[in-house]
């Protein structure tokens, strides 16, 4: 029923006494006035929708006798007062985690406070609205409002992953994101405090602080993103590796290996994250797409590692400029493009370098020949031709060479 302007509320509810409608939706409408007392003899009621209309007044007290189940979406209207606790889902003992964290304020944020959605979602809170003394003067005051989805001081916004409302991601707050984002709720019991922002970050299961601060993130335990029908196309509710992780910036080390329903890619903030010495998101055959040039500004990075993975497109040269690099593992995905010779005779550092089965072509560069810390190298698989350059025999500690040439 969208776009039924000055609908008559009290007649669509109540009319011959229409008391077993399980489902309501009058969401995207202009109608007006309050919500009547008698939508508590609606007792059969499952979910109501009434989103962004201009209903005023405040919730009746008969609602109380409704189902404390019901699904109410009551945003962006004129509701005043508070709403009854029977709909906050059982406080910090529900089961449903939103409801466990937020309680009230996920279904109508709270007066003087805002949310893109009217409410607060697992990803983010109600941020508080500075004073404004223009909303104080309208009719009536924005502040005394429920469920407002913007704020009147321009520029103020919701900042994903901010529980508490105070406009910045904690680390703390940036790990609980990472949860949520890659539904945590299926990762394994171990885990299930990491929704719970009283619990320290350095007490989490998969994660190792050093001198109290993020070291080291290590998730191969976790059942991350164990839901959604891939093969059959449907979205999964996964959202990857959220940017926000990028604010970790004194860790170490990052395992995601053997993650097989993890989805996503590498964010380009993870050039931000200049600690890092180990990278491992190996096996994990839905993250995809390019690997970002912003590799190459973790100039302490020693081993990285994607294989089995669907990383695509050509490997950024920037990578290559990494002397730091111990071990480059970019076996089994989907590269394309050419070895950079300008580039890949920089890693003087390299002891390993995995390309196998890929799509690269042209030849090896004759530049390969300056790693003279080459111990083990493979690009069997692939598309490249011509002959091993002599200059691999500067490479004396060279144990192994898996090629294969079309």
């Amino acid at each position: 029923m969208k776009h039924v302007y000055r609908t008559n509320l009290r007649f669509l509810f109540f009319a011959n006494n229409i008391i077993t409608i399980f489902s309501v939706d009058l969401s995207y409408n202009d109608i007006t006035g309050t919500l009547p007392r008698e939508i508590a003899q609606c007792s059969h009621l499952e979910r109501i929708n009434l989103q962004s209309n201009m209903i005023k007044g405040t919730l009746p007290s008969e609602m109380s006798r409704m189902n404390p189940n019901l699904e109410l979406n009551l945003t962006n209207n004129l509701f005043t007062g508070s709403i009854p606790t029977m709909f906050c889902g059982g406080g910090p003992t529900s089961m449903n985690f939103l409801y466990r964290q937020f309680g009230c304020d996920a279904v109508l944020c709270p007066p003087n406070s805002f949310h893109p959605t009217g409410a607060a979602t697992l990803n983010s809170g109600c941020r508080n609205c500075p004073n404004s003394v223009d909303g104080e003067k309208r009719d009536p005051p924005n502040s005394k409002l429920l469920g407002r989805t913007h704020c009147d001081t321009e520029g103020v916004r919701v900042v994903n992953g901010d529980v508490d409302g105070d406009g910045t991601v904690s680390v703390r707050e940036v790990l609980r994101l990472l949860f949520v984002e890659t539904i945590g709720r299926f990762w394994g019991q171990p885990f299930q405090n990491w929704i719970d922002l009283s619990v320290n970050e350095c007490d989490l299961y998969g994660i190792t602080c050093l001198n109290g601060a993020v070291a080291k993130l290590d998730l191969v335990n976790a059942a991350m993103c164990s839901i959604g029908d891939y093969k059959s196309g449907l979205t999964p509710e996964c959202r990857g590796i959220p940017t926000e992780l990028a604010l970790l910036q004194d860790m170490e080390v990052i395992t995601l290996s053997r993650r097989q329903f993890l989805l996503g890619s590498i964010p380009t903030e993870i050039g931000l994250m200049t600690n890092l010495q180990y990278i491992d998101i190996s096996d994990c055959p839905y993250m995809g797409g390019p690997l970002p040039s912003e590799l190459g500004m973790l100039t302490n990075l020693k081993y990285f590692n994607v294989i089995g993975s669907s990383f695509n497109e050509t490997v950024p040269s920037q990578l290559f400029h990494l002397t730091s690099l111990e071990k480059l593992h970019l076996s089994n995905n989907i590269f394309t493009g050419t070895l950079p010779p300008k580039s890949i005779g920089q890693m003087t550092n390299v002891r390993e370098l995995f390309y196998s089965n890929n799509y690269i072509h042209g030849t090896i560069p004759r530049e390969t020949g300056n790693l003279t810390n080459l111990e083990n190298i493979e690009m069997y698989g692939t598309d490249l031709n011509g002959t091993i350059p002599e200059t691999l025999a500067r490479c004396t500690n060279l144990k192994r060479i898996g090629t294969h040439y079309m």
